[in-house]
């Protein structure tokens, strides 16, 4: 019988599936009529993916950890633009771009649903808008190269980060204050400084003082 596909041509040795039947008369003897070549048989060791292992020595592996190192490029690296770091919302973020402008200087979104944007002035810087701690955080890591960030975040998310310099550590805009709040009732309002705090009797070994911040380090 002969089975055809296309640009294949197959033949099977054993017969017809109506023939056998007729023929054999028991599953067992239609089984010996198709006798199953054994898996070592039916392909050597030296071809294909084996071959492959066997000459690359490692008899013991699979095919999916042979990997062919990436032919390497010649062409010489193409510097990329030089990143500054922005806040992308909140009022940092207005003072900011609102203080480029005093400088004469233009930033404009490519695409206004992405963070990233141009300086028509220097077209070889790309800025990039990001929430004040990823600022900090994108300058550790070497995503950009320069930043303009309040103090506080980085005091905050630097800390004592020897790779990062404050090249100027005033702008005049976006000033804050570091501030303590206490209940206005009860305990609270008998606190007036921390001095008043710390000499505060509700608080002790057995009932620690719980703060909630959102600045851990400073």
């Amino acid at each position: 019988m002969t089975g055809i596909q296309t640009g294949v041509r197959a033949q099977r040795t054993c017969p017809s599936w109506r023939s056998s039947l007729a023929a054999a008369g028991s599953p067992a003897r239609l089984r010996n009529l198709c006798p199953r070549v054994p898996l070592k048989q039916r392909r050597p060791a030296n071809q294909g993916w084996r071959r492959a292992i066997i000459q690359a020595g490692l008899n013991n592996g699979s095919p999916d950890i042979i990997a062919t190192e990436p032919a390497r490029s010649n062409k010489p690296l193409q510097p990329r633009p030089l990143r500054l770091g922005l806040p992308s919302k909140g009022r940092m973020a207005e003072d900011t771009i609102e203080l480029l402008k005093n400088s004469q200087l233009t930033v404009k979104k490519i695409n206004p649903r992405q963070y990233v944007a141009r300086i028509q002035e220097i077209p070889d810087v790309e800025v990039w808008f990001q929430r004040a701690t990823d600022v900090v955080r994108k300058l550790i890591y070497g995503d950009i190269d320069l930043g303009i960030v309040g103090y506080d975040m980085y005091a905050e998310v630097a800390g004592e980060n020897d790779e990062l310099v404050v090249v100027h550590d005033k702008l005049d805009f976006g000033q804050c204050h570091l501030a303590l709040g206490v209940p206005m009732y009860g305990w609270g309002s008998e606190i007036h400084s921390l001095d008043d705090l710390k000499a505060s009797p509700k608080f002790n070994a057995e009932n620690p003082l719980r703060v909630v911040t959102g600045y851990v380090n400073v």
